[in-house]
């Protein structure tokens, strides 16, 4: 490394002001006390003089060595003798100034120029702002000292103060303290397996670590702090503790480490107060509870650990006054009921979880690490007031229409049994509809803009399984009822005075097995469903739509939807045949010259229940096919078409019948 020379800001007292011949008679006279003994005028054999007719001299060990004592002056020349030529010296566990003498490496950026040439104080690599003293010992900061020093590791704990605020020599007291058994103990540490009750001084011991110890652990706690507690790090793995929050913690630690213990609940205020404590970990135990406050004024706090815990709550107000916090770690855990306001009294930079709930009511600008699935939206159960709004309206509807038909039917049901009965049971299928609509716009209402904090809950609960089937059960009643519906009506018009469809006995059983038998399977894919996944996997409780591509069963009755469009063709086909048969019967009437009636009103009637079918049905069905094939699809249209076209029918199909019914009932009478 080159120095560029510079002018020392003080005067260098080193050499006396004198001429160069001087100089160089001085320094060869130097010489010549080192290798000459009998030029030797001081007493002992291992002292030289300062210089030629000195009476001081001063011991061996201080040959080319420059140190200034309490008074300011150079030790122990104060005419610097003792540091000529000493180009080619080497200075043991000291600063060698450059082609010079050597200096204490207390002096060394200690602000003031101490080898000849100032070098002492421009090493970036020491000096700088980035000062680490690799290799050696860094000096603390002081009041009286601006700048940190470097010193041997030898210099040490040697009985002597080499750095200026001394804690060179802090707590060397350690290697006086005896290691017990179980235990090892490096420096300020020390680690016990396995850890009796024995009398034992851990006072200057700064990092603890304490596991499998039979202990209680508030005993364990007074036996560490008998004296004045300098613990700062305080490892308590593995001891099975079991209740902590009445115990008082070192209340200079700042890391307090319990992991893997079996500590089942956190109280209010359970840790509170602990101004120096920066890091807590709490992870792998069981912690199911957690209350408001039980972090509580913990200033310096930056770092919480709870993963691994049996944590499904998680309240607001659990972490205050905690300004400096940073890092929350919440992974390895579901919480079925997350509160929004959880937030509210700290802001985490970094949340570390799994479950992605969490992240949907982050602060602004924290980092959070669990990704949330492409299709949630960290809205509501639904996700506009619109289509809250289409739904109470669409289930006031199919209610109010279905309950109206029902009443007008009844009128004529002497005159036209199994055609009433028939109708019935449709409008019965369309009042199931209601209960699933009427589950989610309820549900939805009832939480809020708090859903995605329960949704976990929702999925698994019964109103969600109970939506999800009356909704398979509704998807097959309404497609056997409308068939068997349209079967009968074209039997009644091809054999009028023979078809079993005029029987009530033969409608009345047709319809309850229909009803049971759907019921049945219904039950059984529900109770199939609880058991292989317990969570359905869409908000909305639909089971024919699998976002996550994980459960088979719903893509089997995503499939077996199809039927829906095999029947949406049929119905279509059996209406062609029925109105063809019907302008059949009616040129046979023309024949008998008997006036015929208009069958106007009975295309009109099959032409829009046809519609209403294929419109409604068709759509859903494509659609539940389809997205079993992507990866990721706007999912508002799987729920727009599976819970906003397809219950229209159920409020379309009524209507019609209430229209034909009344004209039928007021042509009657």
């Amino acid at each position: 490394m080159k120095y560029k020379k510079k002018t020392p800001a003080r005067k260098n007292d080193l050499f006396v002001e004198s001429s160069q011949e001087d100089k160089e008679h001085e320094e060869g006279h130097l010489i010549e006390l080192l290798t000459n003994l009998s030029v030797r005028i001081c007493s002992s054999d291992y002292h030289l003089p300062c210089r030629e007719g000195h009476s001081h001299c001063y011991d061996v060990s201080y040959i080319c060595y420059f140190f200034i004592d309490k008074s300011g002056h150079i030790f122990p020349c104060r005419d610097g003798g003792n540091v000529f030529d000493c180009t080619s010296f080497d200075c043991n566990m000291r600063y060698k100034c450059l082609k010079s003498y050597c200096i204490p490496w207390i002096y060394v950026c200690d602000g003031k120029w101490d080898c000849p040439n100032g070098e002492d104080e421009h090493f970036p690599e020491i000096c700088g702002k980035n000062k680490n003293c690799e290799g050696m010992f860094k000096c603390q900061f002081s009041d009286v000292y601006s700048k940190l020093s470097c010193i041997p590791l030898m210099k040490v704990c040697d009985k002597e103060f080499d750095c200026p605020s001394r804690n060179d020599e802090l707590l060397c007291e350690i290697n006086e303290v005896e290691c017990p058994s179980n235990c090892l103990c490096l420096g300020l540490a020390i680690d016990c397996k396995f850890f009796q009750e024995t009398p034992m001084d851990f006072h200057p011991f700064w990092l603890v670590s304490i596991s499998g110890t039979p202990q209680d652990p508030r005993s364990l706690i007074e036996a560490l702090c008998q004296k004045p507690c300098h613990i700062l790090f305080l490892h308590l793995p593995g001891n099975n503790f079991e209740k902590i929050c009445s115990i008082e913690f070192p209340k200079l630690a700042m890391l307090l480490n319990l992991r893997n213990n079996l500590i089942q609940a956190l109280k209010n205020t359970c840790f509170a107060n602990h101004s120096h404590l920066k890091t807590l970990n709490l992870d792998t135990n069981k912690i199911a509870k957690i209350s408001s406050k039980s972090f509580y004024n913990l200033p310096n706090l930056v770092f919480l650990n709870l993963t691994g815990n049996d944590l499904t709550v998680f309240p607001a107000s659990f972490i205050v006054h905690s300004s400096n916090f940073k890092i929350l770690s919440v992974n390895l855990m579901t919480f079925a009921d997350i509160s929004i306001k959880i937030f509210d009294t700290f802001q985490p930079h970094i949340i570390e979880v799994t479950d992605y709930h969490i992240c949907c009511i982050k602060p602004g600008n924290a980092t959070c690490t669990a990704e949330i699935p492409w299709h949630i939206s960290c809205s509501n159960l639904l996700p506009s007031q619109v289509m809250t709004i289409f739904y109470i309206v669409m289930s006031s509807c199919i209610l109010v229409f279905n309950i109206a038909s029902i009443l007008l039917h009844a009128i004529t049901f002497k005159s036209q049994k199994t055609f009433v009965l028939t109708v019935f049971s449709i409008h019965v299928s369309d009042l199931v509809c209601i209960v699933y609509v009427s589950i989610v716009w309820i549900s939805s209402l009832v939480f809020a803009d708090t859903f995605f904090g329960k949704e976990t809950w929702w999925k698994s609960s019964v109103p969600c399984f109970t939506a999800f089937g009356f909704c398979l059960w509704f998807a097959f009643l309404s497609q056997v009822m409308l068939l068997f519906f349209c079967i009968s009506r074209l039997m009644v018009v091809v054999h009028p005075m023979a078809t079993k469809f005029k029987r009530k006995k033969f409608v009345l059983k047709t319809i309850a097995a229909i009803y049971f038998l759907s019921f049945v399977v219904t039950l059984i894919i529900v109770l199939l469903m609880i058991s292989i996944s317990r969570s359905l996997p869409l908000n909305l409780c639909l089971p024919f739509v699998d976002p996550t591509k994980q459960v088979v069963l719903i893509k089997v009755l995503a499939w077996l939807m199809n039927t829906q469009t095999v029947i949406a063709i049929i119905i279509p086909i059996l209406h062609v045949v029925l109105v063809y048969n019907v302008f059949r019967s009616q040129k046979s009437v023309q024949k008998a010259n008997s006036a015929p009636e208009s069958n106007i009103g009975l295309v009109v009637q099959l032409v829009l229940i046809t519609v209403s079918i294929i419109l409604c049905w068709l759509p859903a069905n494509i659609i539940y096919i389809t997205v079993m094939f992507l990866e990721t699809y706007p999912i508002e249209m799987v729920i727009r078409s599976s819970v906003g076209i397809m219950p229209i029918n159920s409020v379309f199909n009524p209507f019609i019948l209430i229209v034909f019914g009344l004209r039928r009932y007021l042509k009657e009478n």
